[in-house]
């Protein structure tokens, strides 16, 4: 929920870096930029992009896919990694019903949803916390099914807004720009302060997984941007040189990391649309990709970026036009051609 690395924001500069844990991964591992259909909110979106493949900028603005066009089953992650003989799990410590995840979540082939923890319960703010999330984590893992292997897609909410403090605040915004920060930061500065308690949370649990025998891919992704409010944007953008454009486009990124425990043989994929995310994984995990992600992996290498931005001066591509076909088949037709999207 709302992770960002500070340092993909322009101009900003702190005592010492919020995300430590976090950069040494990314410098590490396959990572990248991930741009994402929404900032300040709509979570359900992302998730949307990165679990099935297809992208909202087919669909009309402001389109929840969650909650109008996910209404039949559909060849998501969790089912085509069922077909390979994986058990799957979706994990969010909050209501089912948020986001229709309830209902979405069986339509895209979940086995189960857990909301309701085993672990005891911590909280940041009113949140349930991060590390509460991957404590969670560890005691499904432990606890699974242990003769099949095992997919968990986990949603976490401590850092969801609004940014009011009501934690330690180590971290101050030292400059912007290189002058001295100007106006009402708090709730940035709480946000920062949140960021670096996830990355604490976060190291843990790839501690855990450095030292489990089985064969382990963690891949962290921010769903967006927090809603910071226009104040703090025109902070940062001021004489950082961008255009408009730029400046648009730079609130709708988020990092992604994809860390092994072993020594995985994956490329590096750059900054990418959350759309391919899905595929970028399985590829990773050395699973056989069904023509759909074939069909998504092939077109990344020309177009790695699909969205509002760039799809008026690529529409009329053939690429372009196949996918949208393709998704249409996928989202809205109920007989769709089962071979396109899975591997059986």
């Amino acid at each position: 929920e709302s992770f960002m690395d500070p340092a993909l924001l322009t101009n900003l500069e702190f005592e010492y870096n919020p995300v430590p844990n976090f950069t040494v991964l990314k410098n590490n591992c396959t990572s990248g930029v991930l741009m994402v259909p929404s900032v300040g909110s709509g979570t359900a979106n992302t998730e949307f992009e990165v679990l099935t493949g297809d992208s909202l900028t087919f669909l009309s603005p402001g389109a929840i896919p969650y909650q109008l066009q996910v209404n039949h089953d559909i060849y998501a992650l969790p089912r085509i990694l069922a077909d390979c003989g994986y058990q799957t799990m979706a994990m969010h410590p909050s209501t089912k019903n948020a986001w229709n995840r309830e209902a979405v979540y069986q339509y895209f082939g979940f086995d189960k949803f857990v909301n309701e923890f085993q672990t005891e319960y911590l909280y940041e703010r009113t949140f349930i916390s991060d590390a509460c999330n991957y404590n969670e984590i560890i005691w499904q893992y432990e606890n699974r099914d242990k003769s099949k292997p095992w997919f968990l897609f986990d949603v976490t909410i401590q850092n969801h807004g609004d940014y009011y403090g009501g934690i330690d605040m180590p971290i101050t915004i030292e400059s912007i720009g290189g002058n001295e920060p100007e106006g009402y930061l708090y709730d940035a500065e709480s946000y920062i302060n949140l960021v670096k308690i996830s990355d604490d949370a976060f190291a843990q649990l790839i501690e855990y997984f450095s030292n489990v025998s089985e064969p382990t891919i963690i891949c962290m992704f921010g769903d967006h941007q927090p809603s910071l409010g226009e104040t703090f944007y025109n902070s940062i953008f001021a004489n950082s040189g961008l255009s408009q454009e730029e400046k648009n486009a730079s609130k709708y990124i988020t990092p992604y990391v994809i860390w092994s425990n072993y020594d995985m043989s994956a490329e590096e994929y750059g900054d990418i649309s959350a759309n391919y995310l899905g595929a970028v994984v399985l590829e990773c995990a050395g699973i056989e990709l069904p023509a759909y992600y074939k069909m998504l992996m092939n077109l990344q290498k020309t177009y790695p970026v699909i969205n509002s931005s760039t799809i008026n001066d690529i529409w009329e591509d053939t690429l372009i036009q196949d996918y949208k076909i393709m998704q249409y088949q996928h989202l809205i037709e109920k007989d769709y051609d089962e071979e396109i999207f899975s591997t059986k």
